[in-house]
Order: structure tokens, then C-alpha cells, then sequence
């Protein structure tokens, strides 16, 4: 009898024993589970916050690059200079440069004349890179001979927009648009601004950027 008594009570602490472990390892396997469902909570969290980033960035891009061809391709209108449809659509920081950078002609260095720079605000806003080429004078006035040659006549508007046209295709964009009661185009052939191309109402030369384009008629490509 106490030989059974005591099968019966081993029985019994087996089966008990049994039944923690089935409890504990159930524990362990609920808290695996649920630390895996966290971390995948947290990680769909994750990609839901990157892809959030990732959409407002393509945006962000998607609007730069409008603004970059509303620059290239001049379509801000009429109505409205390439200066202040910068200023309307520039970063914080393309806006203190556009308000501050320096002007680099002696001939256009009222404040007035900061929306003529256009080489410097399409650098500023990106649609024009850093190191395009400039023009030389050696090329403008090959070019200018060679639009001469196909018909286009000295002082005519037509001939200015077929050298601009032309000129764009080596700088990118004129240092300066602009004027007082002239049509005047010019282009630096370097960052100093120590010799440039001018064009005129239709006329085209070389002159020292530093000083008034009227005096330096003479050096026109004639």
C-alpha cells in the first residue's frame, strides 16, 4: 500500500512538474511573441514615418524642379521678373543670397539693378550650374560674324536674340539683362568681371565691364 501511495504521489509531482514547464515555456513563448509583435509594430512605424519622409521629398523635389524649368525655359510670365519669381518661390537661404549677393558691374550697381543679374539668380536657384563655361571674347566674336553672315543685320533686334540664343548655348545665361532706355545684354568672361561682351539694341563688342557699355562702343565686332 505505501509502495502504491508513494507511485501515486511521484505521479502527481511529475504531472505537476509537467505542468509548470508546459506553463512557464508557454510564458516565455507569449512574451517572445508579444515582443516580436511590438518590434514589428515598431518597425512598421519605422517605415511608415520613411515613407512619409521619403513622399514629402519626392514633393518637395517634384516642386524645385518646376520652379528650375519655370526658370530655363523664361514661362513666369510677363508680368512678373525672374528676380521676384525667385524671391517668391526661393528656400530661406536661396532668398538671403538673392537679397544680398554682390553686383559686379560698376556701370549696374544700384540695387535697382539686382533683378538684371541673371546668371547670378539662376545660379542661386540652381537651374544654372556653378561651373558652367563663360564666353569669350574670341567666341562671341566668331559667332557674331557668323550670324552676320547669314543675313541678320547690325542693330537689328533680331540679330541681338540670334546672338543671345547663341552666346546662351556656351554660358548657360547673360551676367546681366537690363538697362536704362537700352536694350543691354551682357557677359562676363570671367568671375572678375575684368572683360566682357556687350550687346546693345543689336550692336555687339567687347569692353571693360567696369565701365559704362556707352563709352565702349568702339570695340565693337565690326
Amino acid at each position: 500500500m505505501k509502495k502504491k501511495t508513494l507511485t501515486i504521489i511521484i505521479a502527481l509531482a511529475c504531472a505537476v512538474a509537467l505542468a509548470l514547464g508546459c506553463i512557464a515555456a508557454h510564458a516565455v513563448t507569449s512574451d517572445r511573441s508579444k515582443a516580436s509583435e511590438q518590434e514589428q509594430d515598431a518597425s512598421e512605424r519605422v517605415d511608415a514615418v520613411n515613407e512619409q519622409e521619403q513622399d514629402d521629398s519626392e514633393k518637395v523635389d517634384a516642386a524645385n524642379d518646376e520652379v528650375i524649368n519655370t526658370i530655363r525655359n523664361r514661362s513666369y510670365g510677363d508680368e512678373m521678373s525672374l528676380y521676384k519669381y525667385c524671391c517668391a518661390h526661393a528656400s530661406d537661404e536661396q532668398r538671403r543670397q538673392l537679397e544680398s549677393f554682390e553686383l559686379g558691374y560698376t556701370a549696374f550697381s544700384s540695387e535697382i539693378d539686382r533683378e538684371g543679374y541673371t546668371r547670378q539668380i539662376e545660379t542661386i536657384m540652381g537651374a544654372l550650374s556653378s561651373d558652367t563655361p563663360r564666353l569669350t571674347v574670341e567666341q562671341a566674336r566668331s559667332i557674331y560674324f557668323e550670324v552676320r553672315a547669314e543675313g541678320y543685320l547690325p542693330g537689328s533686334r533680331e540679330l541681338a536674340i540670334e546672338l543671345e540664343r547663341r552666346y546662351n548655348e556656351i554660358a548657360g545665361a547673360p551676367d546681366y539683362v537690363g538697362g536704362s532706355g537700352l536694350y543691354i545684354t551682357v557677359y562676363s568672361c570671367n568671375p572678375e568681371f575684368t572683360e566682357g561682351i556687350f550687346i546693345i539694341n543689336g550692336v555687339a563688342g567687347s569692353f571693360n565691364p567696369s565701365l559704362d557699355p556707352h563709352v565702349a562702343v568702339k570695340n565693337r565686332f565690326e
